[in-house]
């Protein structure tokens, strides 16, 4: 971590304020997620609870993107500096595999029971399966969804399916593939 903030200060991105922010908010993110984990474990019944709350915020969220005016700012020299619409379509990324990680954690969680309890060999076939996999989704998935919805609804969906392989297809898959014949 202290790599990318020093990366983000010698490239002139960033100041250090920017850099000192991000980390405090990187440290409380990651404590509040913590936190949010134990209690998940001491009430797993109701881990609904948590992408229920997800969800909203992601929708909260999203209307904020859609509706907040997003003005382009320019330099001395008439370049560019922020473009608004493109921060928004970031947004709509970030909602999209938020949503699908939150659907996808909570049905892997209570339906498929993912275990990495098993051989290193195994271990390395689901990872190179799975790269494979995900290139393949991202690959036909991101030109089709862009091919038949317009921003921000298609980039929010194509980043969806991208993040719900990942959090529940491909562990849904391989518990399929791996069982024991019964």
């Amino acid at each position: 971590m202290s790599l990318v903030g020093f990366s983000r200060l010698y490239l002139g991105v960033h100041t250090p304020q920017d850099v000192l922010v991000a980390f405090i908010a990187g440290m409380f993110v990651m404590s509040l997620t913590i936190l949010l984990l134990r209690w998940v474990e001491a009430h797993p019944e109701k881990d609904w609870i948590v992408v229920v709350t997800g969800l909203v915020i992601a929708l909260l969220l999203g209307l904020y993107a859609s509706f907040k005016p997003y003005p382009i700012d320019y330099d001395a020299e008439g370049n560019i500096l922020v473009e608004g619409a493109k921060m928004a379509n970031d947004t709509f990324k970030a909602i999209g595999w938020a949503s699908a990680f939150l659907i996808g954690w909570f049905l892997e969680r209570r339906y498929v029971k993912f275990s990495t309890d098993i051989s290193l060999p195994k271990r390395f076939a689901r990872c190179f399966t799975g790269m494979i996999g995900f290139y393949i989704v991202s690959l036909v998935n991101v030109p089709l969804v862009k091919m038949w919805f317009s921003s921000p609804f298609g980039t929010m969906l194509s980043c969806f399916v991208q993040m719900f392989y990942i959090s529940f297809l491909f562990p849904m898959l391989f518990m399929k593939l791996e069982k024991p014949d019964e």
